[in-house]
């Protein structure tokens, strides 16, 4: 819908009066380039003022974009409201923090989310998403040793062309989703990724992704664990890895080498990185580890829920 307020901009008498004398309205400054501005006006609005008023009407003309997250967008370096297109909220704040040195609160942050959603009907076609008020981390401070902070990512879902890009490198193809917030996807092929296209990579991971979601609806609990003798893991030569069997794995960590541990299973014995690609088949699941004696591993051990300095449990 249409404003019919016009924005309210700090203009001088001077340059009013060419506006008037040029016949551009001040709504019409949002589609015009800000050189065609300074012409119009025969210089009487400097190119720098040209390119803020510009700015400001486009924002304005926005559904949920007042003038003074107008000014807001301007300062931060976006000429155009197109330019907001694939921004998130939460990247939106963060830059914003960054550019103020201030928390947003949470008034602000809906505002910002209106005007996102603004922004994305205008120029991401009537389909557009509607885009949901993701909360701003509390600022933490750093962990030791340069660990990283784990951010919660959706897992992978078939997709299509125009919904991942895919890179390759070596024998892997990495599937980024165009889409904020999913997990991208090291999909090991191996020798044969260099005669595939890329709707070839796509299908591949698709039918992997089916096949897996469709053992996790098939399988019951408790989880499926392998028998005794029986092996847990088997190769997938298409992938070039190793692959679970089940959904439980019992193995041994030896101390590896500088790459990392070494994981025994079975009679196999696994560099950490071809332990990752069997662990990277669930990508998107969770994962509980329990550390028993080596001695110990057939057996189902006894687990009490409690902080490491409280009493056992009687």
């Amino acid at each position: 819908m249409a404003k019919t307020q016009n924005p309210v901009l700090l203009l001088s008498d001077a340059e009013r009066a060419a506006l008037r004398k040029a016949r551009i309205r001040v709504r019409d400054l949002g589609e015009m380039r800000p050189e065609d501005v300074v012409a119009a006006t025969k210089g009487k609005m400097s190119l720098e003022h040209a390119r803020e008023n510009c700015a400001l009407v486009a924002h304005y003309a926005i559904d949920g974009i007042g003038m003074s997250l107008a000014g807001d967008f301007w300062r931060l370096g976006f000429a155009h409201p197109r330019e907001l297109v694939g921004i998130t909220v939460q990247q939106l704040a963060r830059r914003m923090e960054g550019a103020g040195g201030r928390e947003l609160d949470a008034s602000y942050l809906r505002a910002l989310e209106a005007a996102l959603v603004g922004v994305a009907r205008t120029f991401g076609g009537r389909d557009a998403p509607r885009l949901m008020l993701e909360p701003v981390a509390p600022k933490l401070k750093p962990l030791p040793g340069g660990t990283k902070r784990a951010e919660v990512m959706r897992r992978p879902y078939p997709s299509t062309i125009d919904q991942v890009r895919v890179t390759r490198e070596n024998g892997t193809a990495i599937l980024e989703y165009a889409e904020p917030g999913v997990s991208t996807v090291h999909f090991q092929i191996g020798a044969g990724l260099g005669s595939m296209t890329d709707e070839d990579v796509i299908a591949l991971h698709n039918g992997t992704l089916e096949a897996m979601e469709e053992m996790r609806l098939e399988s019951d609990l408790p989880a499926l664990e392998m028998p005794l003798g029986v092996p847990q893991i088997e190769w997938f030569e298409r992938g070039y890895q190793w692959s679970a069997r089940g959904h439980v794995l019992r193995c041994l960590i030896d101390s590896g080498d500088d790459e990392g541990p070494s994981v025994i299973i079975d009679d196999k014995e696994l560099t950490w990185a071809q332990f990752g690609r069997v662990v990277s088949s669930f990508a998107g699941w969770g994962l509980r580890a329990i550390f028993v004696d080596h001695d110990s591993l057939h057996e189902e051990p006894h687990i009490e829920v409690r902080e490491p300095d409280e009493e056992p449990r009687r």
